[in-house]
């Protein structure tokens, strides 16, 4: 399992990808953030977590002023399984 602690600016974006051999966790500890995920607009504001399945086509559309989150991929993969999409 892979955690890593994030910090973002609004404005933040990240483009559409997958990971093929982890499923994702985004815990938002603060702020808020929008989620596309395999088209769907997901929002996820401070206490909420989303879960991400291996092979969903996932991307950042938006973030709230400072929003801070935590991610979780289980199982970790050495140097990551990310692809773009």
């Amino acid at each position: 399992m892979e955690i890593s602690y994030s910090k973002l600016e609004e404005g933040f974006t990240a483009a559409p990808h997958i990971h093929t051999q982890s499923k994702t966790v985004v815990i938002i500890l603060s702020g808020g953030m929008t989620f596309s995920l395999d088209g769907e607009l997901v929002e996820v504001d401070q206490g909420e977590y989303v879960v991400f399945e291996k092979g969903v086509v996932e991307a950042v559309v938006s973030v709230k002023p400072n929003t801070e989150n935590l991610t979780i991929h289980a199982p970790s993969i050495v140097g990551g399984d990310k692809q773009d999409a």
